[in-house]
């Protein structure tokens, strides 16, 4: 069979690339070869005009945004139009932490300024209180098995009916919070998922991340993907979509679903 390749752009790593995002790459990385499609790695740098020919996803990540006024204005000048008229062609994006405050309506800054955001994403970024922690994070997002748009559209589980046999469930999403992230208000049509658990109990609210299309926002860290192996795959079939090639074969999960379990099991004894 003959090798396929997929070219994926990272923007501005060099200013927004922390926090775990390597984990993203590498999970990405790992199960396009085990299907035997090759992922082409290119960067676009902060002050360098952004050229999206031939890519077929974009990603972006990570960290605390410290100078928001010159990353905001070189989105504006040297990335906007380029990324705006990939996405309108159902180009597939994948933002992270910072990247996907910058993506949304509006974020605020550290210092407490509100910002305009490129408005990828509708939604407000908010900077976290000050009792925010670190811990553990279960999303239902039903969508991710049957491709449906609305995270309500099942009854969702009960935590605490819950077993390490849910580990192979591909609709609860397993992630990492930590001190210092924010949050987003998404409404249940376009959220990433519902919260079922969340180890940091600050954290006031219903939904995480945003799912609009082909478009991923998320302020969870960088094992979102390898810990979320129908995440990753549901990732990757959208940039062969946008290529109009064929779906990806099935693989074999039980790595990562052996990771799930062990972190359900330890949820489920705190719970």
């Amino acid at each position: 069979m003959m090798e396929q390749t997929l070219s994926f752009m990272i923007l501005v790593s060099d200013r927004l690339w922390q926090a775990g995002d390597m984990g993203m790459v590498r999970a990405l990385d790992y199960r396009a070869r085990g299907r035997g499609i090759n992922i082409d790695w290119q960067v676009c740098h902060h002050g360098e005009a952004l050229d999206l020919s031939g890519v077929s996803a974009v990603l972006t990540g990570g960290r605390t945004i410290t100078d928001p006024g010159s990353i905001m204005d070189d989105m504006r000048r040297m990335k906007q139009t380029q990324l705006q008229l990939a996405i309108e062609e159902g180009m597939p994006l994948l933002a992270a932490g910072a990247g996907f405050a910058l993506l949304c309506d509006t974020f605020e800054s550290a210092n407490g300024r509100t910002i305009d955001g490129l408005g990828v994403f509708d939604t407000v970024s908010h900077r976290p209180g000050p009792r925010s922690g670190n811990g553990d994070l279960i999303l239902w997002a039903p969508w991710l098995e049957k491709e449906e748009d609305h995270v309500l559209s099942k009854v969702q589980p009960e935590l605490a009916h819950l077993t390490t046999d849910d580990a192979a469930r591909d609709e609860l999403i397993i992630g990492f919070v930590r001190h210092g992230n924010r949050s987003a208000n998404p409404g249940a049509d376009q959220a990433l998922g519902r919260i079922m658990y969340c180890s940091d109990r600050s954290r006031n609210q219903e939904f995480e991340g945003m799912k609009q299309g082909s478009l991923l926002g998320t302020h969870t860290q960088g094992s979102l993907l390898p810990l979320n192996p129908a995440l990753t795959d549901w990732f990757l079939n959208r940039a062969l979509s946008y290529l109009d090639r064929e779906p990806l074969a099935p693989m074999d999960n039980k790595p990562e679903y052996k990771v799930r379990a062990e972190i359900l099991a330890r949820i489920i004894d705190e719970h």
